[in-house]
């Protein structure tokens, strides 16, 4: 059997959504950097606590968990969608408020534009390491695979995982080519995301305003639960077109936010 062959909008998709993953996180950081004068400390601080926080901590957590409960939790889209949107706000919204409390505000780095620094560190690494590496592997074996050199690896291999190899490989090729497009546009979002809920949460450090802790921590599960839920049942477009509402409601508040202290200061 071979593997079919991957579209070139397929792969132009995985490019186009690569170059966003890492250029849009760069650009950001070039122009906080530059007309705003953020802080270095801000975007390493963000982007280390997103790989303890979520790629550490919370994959502990998820290996016993699942280890456990595994099916219960998996066979059901609204339990797992619970439980994911659930660990992720409070393991990325707990490490938010003690890295900016413990870490940037004790040495006096955090103001407005670090704020936006640690969300551009905390957004920008999420995208790289969760989809801008996922698109890597995918434009390599997307050329294995239409240059026909992934067929003697699979030779190579027994029945059983040659069948498991032919159905994971064959999903590039017959999934919609759509789907690599907004692999890019999620993270865009994502990373918007990430700068807005660093915007409330400096608030709640840096200015007093304690509400806005719990107010990142429901915004963060209540954009993930929705996410997950409606990637189900809406095609990806539709589900896509739901995140971007969502995203530019939270964007707008935390903007908003952003220009009224702005003012204050400027009395």
């Amino acid at each position: 059997m071979q593997v079919p062959q991957v579209p070139v909008e397929s792969i132009t998709g995985m490019i186009i959504s690569l170059i966003l993953c890492i250029g849009v996180p760069v650009l950001l950081c070039i122009f906080v950097r530059k007309r705003l004068s953020g802080n270095w400390l801000g975007l390493l601080v963000g982007a280390l606590t997103f790989m303890v926080a979520a790629m550490m901590l919370e994959q502990m957590l998820h290996s016993i968990v699942l280890r456990v409960a595994g099916e219960a939790i998996t066979g059901n889209i609204w339990l797992y969608a619970l439980y994911g949107a659930a660990a992720a706000a409070v393991f990325e919204e707990c490490g938010r408020y003690f890295a900016m409390q413990r870490v940037l505000l004790k040495r006096n780095q955090l103001d407005r534009s670090g704020a936006l620094m640690y969300g551009i560190g905390h957004g920008g690494i999420e995208a790289i390491l969760v989809t801008g590496f996922a698109y890597v592997n995918n434009i390599i074996t997307t050329v294995l695979i239409n240059n026909g050199g992934i067929q003697a690896n699979l030779e190579a291999l027994d029945e059983t995982n040659r069948q498991a190899a032919l159905q994971s490989l064959s999903a590039l090729g017959e999934a919609d080519s759509l789907v690599f497009y907004f692999g890019g546009v999620e993270r865009v979002l994502a990373l918007a995301l990430q700068i807005s809920l660093s915007v409330l949460m400096y608030a709640a450090v840096r200015r007093g305003m304690r509400q806005y802790f719990p107010v990142c921590m429901a915004i963060h599960f209540g954009v993930n639960f929705v996410t997950v839920v409606l990637a189900q049942y809406l095609p990806v477009a539709a589900a896509e077109l739901v995140l971007l509402v969502m995203v530019a409601v939270v964007v707008w508040f935390a903007y908003r936010l952003y220009g009224q202290e702005e003012k204050e200061i400027g009395r």
